[in-house]
């Protein structure tokens, strides 16, 4: 299964495409007219953090990783600026539903995709069907009420959980990237 890296190119044309091109070494790249960014596909799962920040810096550009896998809710997704990374995220990948990394600043689309209140909602119910001491569940619900109140993804942990089915999507409509075909 393929997964992508993508590159903002300049004012939503295609100017950069031949960086791009000239540094993807024969990956199949694609642009769609109209969208903000091109898609150069990869075999890996893992993301190409130096081809991410070079061509970034290079182009003086956004560049975005994104690979996600509905069926065992693993998420990836890396954002770089200008050759920094600006926000890392990975959640499932080697252990799965924890939470593996959470570094830079949050992104915009974190609030509704991964702390949404109708999210809270579900787990809360989750937990409460859960046969273990009051107490316990008291405590259980106070973190989890904790977690979203904050918006905070701490290493380590599996709250908020992650919906890759939906995170992946709702990450990709954000951007507005270009879709598999």
């Amino acid at each position: 299964m393929p997964h992508y890296a993508y590159v903002r190119l300049a004012l939503g044309g295609l100017d950069g495409l031949e960086e791009v091109r000239s540094r993807a070494e024969g990956r199949h790249i694609e642009a769609i007219e109209g969208k903000p960014y091109c898609r150069v596909e990869w075999t890996d799962f893992e993301p190409p953090e130096s081809w991410l920040r070079d061509i970034s810096r290079v182009l003086g550009t956004d560049a975005l990783w994104l690979a996600f896998q509905k069926q065992v809710d693993a998420l990836a997704f890396q954002h770089w600026s200008g050759g920094e990374l600006k926000r890392r995220l990975t959640y499932g990948i080697k252990h799965e539903r924890v939470w593996e990394s959470a570094d830079g600043v949050p992104e915009p689309w974190e609030a509704d995709v991964l702390f949404s209140p109708r999210a809270l909602e579900r787990r809360m119910k989750v937990l409460q069907l859960i046969d273990i001491a009051a107490e316990d569940k008291d405590r259980a619900i106070g973190d989890l009420k904790r977690v979203w109140s904050e918006r905070r993804i701490e290493v380590g942990t599996t709250e908020p959980n992650v919906s890759a089915g939906s995170a992946g999507p709702a990450i990709i409509r954000h951007y507005d990237l270009p879709e598999g075909s």
